[in-house]
């Protein structure tokens, strides 16, 4: 778990020019964990700052435990720096080169918030940008942002309701949503004529999709067929279009892990699962086979549609994700939210850091990228092409995002979260062991008091 340190005065200047310039190479690998660093006067020469700043910025390093002064004898890399909690920093939940707005996102921080410092590499900041699942389960660790997030909603114009329900408890709002979107089915047309099989079509049912797949491993790599995986982000849609849910807003009992349709859409997942076969998921390769024409099927979200085309790739098709019968014409919602650590004591600072995730700037810069549906309506509709199908499609699945009701217990979201991808992944009975997990649940609510609901 990440360390967090205790708050003292934010380093600014020349001093922060040298911390990120000490962390940069720390991130990089050019100075390892327990290895010294240079001397603070040859640090300050290849800086171009004083010495005296130099010995600021490490000691405030030190102070945040990435840094270990010994005296008289040199500055080293202290071992676990990476689970440090740095209050100047923003970390992101995934590398550079998935989330292509990082760039831009780094320029409008150092006009609008100079001194937060973006990082990929520092798993936990005092602000974050996380996905939907990991605040739902994580959510005890944030600050409720309803009383600085009216202010800037009030600023910011008409926005997608629905992207903020995911992070809402009651009346407290957990994490801010910067962009949202549908989860549909993109297919390569090229790979799906090549061995006869028919192209998916809006309507079509799950049937038709685990015909697909049956023939399709018949005749090329597994692994090459569809990104399936049994992380939630992949099976929750499944769950959902069979009409169940995991929890449920509705009466005094919210845990529907073992109703009937929960656990006939984790066994229709298994079914499909089960076609394609044990195997590591490599999605990185999968990616690189589905830009180059030769993987067949990808659970996509507009985040990925644009990864796809900055990689060059534009002859894939979409559809909605197929129709289970007596089920739910529903998506699981995919959205990156904006979050900020309630060990925060600069109020100031996180006021201005939530009205800059809603702000035109970030939002528009978001939508020039067509990176999501910025969750502001305006910057959504200048970035939707509505000449092309595959965007149309994603603006009309918008109306049919849906996300389970955030959970007062963090611990409860983890145990049936967890517990239900371990079931999949182990479970020789999925009802069986859907119903214990159930009661589990039950009795965990009861024991930490939450007997009349959320």
């Amino acid at each position: 778990m990440p360390v967090e340190e205790p708050q003292r005065p934010v380093p600014s200047g020349k001093t922060v020019h040298v911390r990120h310039y000490v962390l940069e190479r720390i991130e990089r690998g050019e100075w390892q964990a327990g290895e010294p660093l240079p001397g603070a006067r040859d640090l300050a020469a290849a800086i171009g700052v004083s010495f005296v700043k130099v010995q600021q910025a490490l000691e405030s390093l030190a102070v945040d435990g990435v840094l270990e002064l010994r005296p008289r004898v040199g500055t080293f890399v202290r071992p676990g720096w990476r689970d440090r909690v740095l209050r100047d920093h923003l970390s992101v939940f995934n590398r550079r080169p998935n989330l292509p707005w990082i760039a831009g996102m780094e320029a409008i921080l150092a006009r609008e918030l100079p001194g937060l410092r973006l990082t990929d590499v520092f798993p936990g900041s005092m602000f974050e940008i996380k996905t939907v699942l990991h605040v739902q389960q994580h959510h005890d660790r944030y600050l409720d942002l309803a009383p600085l997030a009216g202010p800037a909603l009030a600023g910011c114009g008409p926005v997608f309701d629905a992207a903020f329900a995911p992070a809402r408890i009651g009346n407290r709002l957990m994490g801010i949503p910067i962009i949202a979107s549908p989860r549909v089915m993109l297919f390569n047309p090229g790979v799906l004529r090549r061995h006869g099989c028919p192209l998916p079509a809006a309507g079509w049912g799950w049937d038709d999709l685990h015909d697909l797949v049956r023939r399709l491993v018949a005749v090329m790599d597994p692994g090459l067929v569809l990104d399936w995986t049994s992380r939630p982000y992949c099976w929750l849609n499944v769950v959902r279009r069979a009409g169940g849910r995991l929890f449920t807003a509705a009466g005094g009992d919210p845990v529907a892990v073992d109703s009937p349709e929960t656990i006939r859409g984790l066994e229709l997942f298994r079914a499909l699962g089960a076609l394609l076969g044990p195997r590591p998921f490599d999605q990185e390769r999968f990616t690189a086979a589905f830009v180059a024409g030769e993987a067949a099927l990808s659970i996509g979200t507009r985040q990925s549609m644009s990864l796809l085309r900055l990689r060059g790739a534009d002859g894939w098709g979409s559809v909605p994700l197929p129709v289970i019968a007596g089920g739910c014409d529903t998506t699981a919602q995919a959205a990156d939210l904006a979050c900020v650590r309630d060990t925060c004591t600069d109020p100031e600072l996180a006021r201005r850091f939530v009205s800059l995730m809603l702000s035109p700037t970030v939002q528009d810069h978001l939508a020039s990228l067509r990176y999501g549906v910025p969750v502001r309506q305006a910057s959504a509709m200048a970035s939707l092409d509505l000449g092309d199908p595959r965007e149309v499609l994603v603006l009309g699945e918008m109306q049919r995002m849906s996300s389970e009701p955030c959970q007062e217990s963090a611990d409860l979201a983890r145990l049936v979260i967890g517990g239900a991808t371990r079931i999949l992944d182990h479970s020789d009975d999925i009802a069986r062991d859907c119903r214990e997990l159930a009661r589990a649940a039950r009795l965990h609510r009861a024991a930490h008091g939450y007997e009349a609901g959320y």
